[in-house]
């Protein structure tokens, strides 16, 4: 398995039945894969999901995790909560982001991700210490 994803613990909450065993992106993907071992893609047994895992090192030495869902259409709420849940096990935070046009990236019109440490810590403040958000 992956250094900072384990795909077997992350399909196990997806639901086994519902979702094929993780490959490794690298027999996917050739050379265009950045860490073999840290990307891993999930394909849905019946229906057109696919999750993409990825991990990488930042410069201050933390490790990150990438994750995004896909379909044949934009992915739902449901959708990002279930990936969220599966990746960071419901009990850390991930964020999605709404970068800069000039710096947005998509290789795919149907797709949702979330990045996020890969121990799942907050990087953000506390937006609900006042009340509800």
């Amino acid at each position: 398995m992956g250094k900072f994803v384990d795909p077997l613990v992350i399909r196990n909450r997806l639901g086994r039945d519902d979702w094929h065993p993780p490959s490794m992106m690298a027999s996917i993907m050739g050379s265009q894969a950045h860490d073999a071992q840290d990307a891993w893609i999930i394909d849905q047994n019946k229906g057109d999901g696919r999750i993409i895992l990825g991990a990488h090192i930042e410069p201050d030495g933390v490790p990150w995790l990438h994750a995004s869902i896909s379909r044949k259409r934009m992915p739902s709420y449901e959708d990002l909560a279930m990936l969220h849940n599966a990746v960071w096990g419901g009990a850390g935070f991930s964020y999605q982001v709404f970068a800069p046009k000039d710096q947005h990236i998509s290789i795919h019109a149907y797709a949702l991700h979330l990045w996020g440490r890969a121990d799942g810590a907050a990087v953000l403040p506390n937006f609900g210490q006042y009340g509800t958000i």
